[in-house]
């Protein structure tokens, strides 16, 4: 019998444990911050067309938690997280996990219309690739209908795998610890609906002279849902550590160049 449901006074949708499940999984406070987003997408553009540094950075760490949000509600749901990319008959590329999470992003209509048995950029498709949705547009990045700069890390140390979900048993690093998602600099642009990602090379490449949206930070988003920034001269073991979700290392936030 499938697990149900049940809303706590909180707000907070919680999975109730059916027969052989052990925990509780719990999505967030959803409705809150679908309202939060709506208002930012409203009135947060108008200061930052006035102020751009500080507001633009304020929306991007909205988008950040969205996507972590759509994530964790996303695996709460399916019992992993989605694959990096799903896989035709000939191991093709098909759709990306930005697709994928659409639902959980209130873009359920724009989802619904989109061919998943199709490639992300055949016209059928395509026709939905504009305008970006709301979660993935920085709006410190330069204005190229469809692009986003939110990477997740993928496999094989990173936490999405392409053609096949993460299990959340495969993740041992701490939660807190291991990153999801990040914002690459404006060279690391990609459609937001093709399947292209970060791999542990391009985290391991961002430097001082990336062209980053936020000067001299780069926003991540963790498995456990928090929101950190690093410098680009952080150091590569570190970023290593960051981005590999078994490798069994601590990373100290008591630093200068990770906050």
């Amino acid at each position: 019998m499938p697990a149900s449901f049940e809303i706590d006074p909180y707000f907070r949708l919680i999975r109730k444990p059916g027969p052989g499940r052990g925990c509780l999984l719990w999505v967030g406070n959803l409705w809150i911050t679908a309202i939060l987003g709506l208002l930012l997408a409203v009135i947060l553009p108008i200061f930052n067309a006035a102020r751009p540094g500080p507001h633009g950075r304020l929306i991007c760490d909205h988008n950040l938690r969205m996507i972590a949000l759509a994530l964790t509600q996303y695996r709460a749901i399916h019992g992993a997280l989605p694959p990096a990319c799903t896989l035709d008959a000939n191991g093709r590329r098909l759709h990306g996990w930005r697709t994928l999470i659409l639902p959980y992003l209130d873009e359920k209509g724009r989802y619904d219309q989109i061919d998943l048995s199709k490639p992300w950029d055949d016209p059928v498709n395509l026709r939905w690739s504009e305008p970006t949705p709301f979660a993935y547009r920085c709006p410190m990045a330069p204005d190229r209908p469809g692009m986003t700069t939110y990477l997740a890390t993928t496999a094989p140390d990173g936490c999405l795998i392409p053609g096949k979900p993460r299990r959340p048993a495969e993740i041992t690093d701490r939660p807190g610890e291991t990153v999801m998602v990040l914002e690459a600099g404006k060279e690391n642009a990609v459609p937001w609906m093709a399947p292209v990602d970060a791999d542990l090379p391009l985290v391991l490449g961002l430097s001082p002279a990336s062209k980053l949206h936020h000067e001299i930070s780069i926003g991540m988003c963790f498995m456990d849902g928090s929101l950190h920034y690093f410098r680009p001269t952080l150091p590569a073991d570190v970023r290593r550590a960051l981005y590999t979700i078994s490798g069994g290392e601590t990373v100290s936030k008591d630093r200068d160049d990770l906050w």
